[in-house]
């Protein structure tokens, strides 16, 4: 069982978002779904969701296109595409949660899920001064490099900043113009060995 669906197991709760489409298991690649009729919105119940579902020891390989790479999740897991472009990775209760949500019913409450962003970079800035602008009093930054071939800057927030402490890494994919954000989205405090953890998972695809 990998590090990265240990801390899983640990630590996923409910969360709230606005959402788009994901990868049902057994699919390789994402992409964009503008229509789904079980996301029509009606009131409905969601008091029988909640509880996270366990993460599979087997694991699956998902490859982002728009990202330039490939994540590795727990096999019982899925890939959820927001409108805003945000990858979301989610266990399958947690899923359901949200569709039921989309469908009308009352949701809210704490946010962790391993994500995966771009961010714009038009005018093909080094990788140092995009990050810079995600950089505030109490953060500090470090070169790493994961064991799979990223190599970009991980940023992290100390206890004397404002809010939970946040950790995230930015790189540059080849073949992509903008940044690559991988992190974990949580209203509570992220460890920065989970987001190295994570980042571990994310190779770049062939």
């Amino acid at each position: 069982m990998s590090e990265l669906t240990k801390k899983l197991q640990r630590k996923i709760a409910i969360f709230t978002l606005a959402f788009c489409s994901a990868i049902a298991p057994g699919t390789e690649s994402l992409a964009l779904s503008q229509s789904d009729d079980t996301l029509i919105a009606q009131r409905v119940s969601c008091g029988s969701y909640g509880q996270a579902a366990e993460p599979s020891e087997n694991q699956r390989s998902v490859e982002l296109l728009q990202f330039g790479v490939a994540v590795q999740i727990p096999e019982n897991y899925r890939a959820l595409l927001r409108n805003d472009g945000i990858v979301w990775i989610l266990d399958p209760a947690t899923y359901d949660l949200i569709v039921c949500w989309a469908q009308g019913g009352p949701g809210g409450g704490g946010v962790y899920a391993p994500t995966i962003r771009d961010i714009p970079n038009p005018n093909n800035l080094p990788l140092e001064v995009i990050v810079s602008d995600f950089i505030e009093p109490g953060y500090s930054s470090e070169q790493y490099s994961s064991a799979v071939g990223l190599s970009g800057i991980l940023v992290k927030s100390g206890p004397q900043s404002r809010g939970f402490v946040r950790a995230t890494f930015f790189t540059q994919v080849p073949g992509i113009q903008d940044v690559v954000e991988i992190g974990i989205l949580c209203d509570c405090d992220v460890a920065v060995e989970d987001v190295t953890d994570f980042v571990e998972s994310v190779s770049l695809l062939e």
